[in-house]
């Protein structure tokens, strides 16, 4: 991770790293909303359209953090898990999958099993998202 900037939360003072984060989702108008966001709180991020996009950012330049949707154009987002999972220079990124798909408890499973480190419904409340991220970098390997 790059650079440490101090940061106001709650009227705590810590030191928040410049995390990059990859958004892989074909959706332009959520991944714009992620993007800005997470710009906004300090994180630099890349976004991709679909799945093979996202594996070649990730190989690229790998991130600190993966948010990635289910139902991708190309490739669905489990299966690109799997993917990335299996590389060993990406195997500890951790996966938020962000969708709006999984309504049942076997739709989550099957996203947990191959193996995303956390699972968040559209939609969401920005504060859970951002303090699952934080969570995910704090407890990286």
């Amino acid at each position: 991770m790059g650079e440490f900037s101090l940061d106001f939360n709650s009227n705590c003072l810590y030191m928040q790293s410049m995390a990059r984060i990859l958004v892989v989702d074909d959706n332009a108008l959520e991944s714009s909303a992620l993007r800005d966001l997470l710009s906004q709180e300090g994180y630099d991020v890349a976004v991709a359209a679909d799945a093979t996009e996202g594996y070649a950012a990730a190989i690229d330049i790998p991130p600190d953090l993966i948010l990635l949707d289910v139902q991708l154009p190309d490739v669905n987002g489990t299966d690109l898990i799997r993917i990335i999972k299996n590389r060993e220079d990406l195997k500890d990124i951790p996966i938020i999958m962000i969708t709006g798909k999984a309504k049942r408890a076997e739709d989550k499973a099957r996203g947990l099993q191959a193996g995303a480190d956390d699972y968040l419904l559209k939609p969401f409340e920005t504060s859970v998202l951002m303090q699952r991220i934080q969570w995910h970098l704090k407890n990286m390997p």
